[in-house]
């Protein structure tokens, strides 16, 4: 879902998947021409993703990577069943989008740009280095799903509590892009097994740190300092 230019359907490829077997969806014209450009050897075509053309349980794996953020709180709690209805029992969703930044990541944003700008790099990779090394275990928490609504309460810390009862969040009235907290992720897929967890780094830190310390930027990534994205691996029940 959310195919752009074709690469990430690409890469199901390189771990050997057939590529009769690979289809992709985006809702951008230009995109998709350009997919198809790109990999003729995919099945590539501009749907409207809260409508799929294709038939229930059609696919093994659902992917979709930073899709959800473009689309508001209504429009999402209508994409969540199409993803569940064209995916087998028992097939794998994966996930990747842009969850709510915690408040010490923004704080790490301020500082990182403040200190650029009086152009200290020095104090920058040192600043960074006590800073990420303190803020590891202050990120959203990992959830292990099926997440029980009794858990949800005890630990939210992105997402208002009238999301469970079906009200939008504050924040997806007011923005044009709208980030996705793992509870969720949690409760839209609630009957699945798997696991949710905040991944990468915000791109505002990665960008500060990239061009002076990229093996510094590279670590934060990898290790999970400051997060920006929700990665997730989720199973269908049979």
């Amino acid at each position: 879902m959310g195919c752009g230019f074709g690469h990430e359907l690409n890469k199901f490829s390189c771990l050997g998947v057939p590529p009769q077997q690979i289809h992709g969806l985006d809702l951008i014209d230009h995109r998709v021409r350009k997919a198809k450009n790109n990999y003729p050897q995919y099945s590539i075509s501009r749907q409207n993703a809260l409508f799929c053309a294709y038939k229930t349980h059609s696919f093994d794996l659902v992917f979709q990577a930073t899709c959800f953020f473009h689309l508001p709180y209504e429009s999402r709690q209508s994409l969540y069943p199409e993803i569940n209805r064209i995916l087998k029992p028992g097939g794998i969703l994966l996930w990747w989008d842009i969850h709510p930044p915690a408040k010490n990541t923004l704080e790490a944003i301020h500082l990182l740009s403040a200190l650029k700008k009086r152009k200290l790099p020095a104090l920058i990779l040192a600043t960074a280095r006590y800073l990420f090394a303190t803020l590891k275990n202050q990120n959203e928490p990992k959830l292990q799903i099926p997440l029980q609504l009794k858990d949800y309460h005890s630990t939210s810390q992105t997402t208002p509590p009238n999301s469970i009862q079906g009200q939008p969040p504050p924040t997806a009235q007011k923005h044009p892009l709208y980030a996705i907290s793992s509870h969720e992720l949690a409760l839209a897929f609630k009957d699945y097994q798997g696991l949710i967890e905040p991944a990468g780094t915000h791109f505002d830190i990665w960008k500060g740190l990239w061009p002076s310390h990229p093996h510094l930027a590279r670590y934060l990534f990898h290790q999970g300092y400051c997060t920006q994205h929700l990665l997730a691996c989720l199973k269908k029940p049979l």
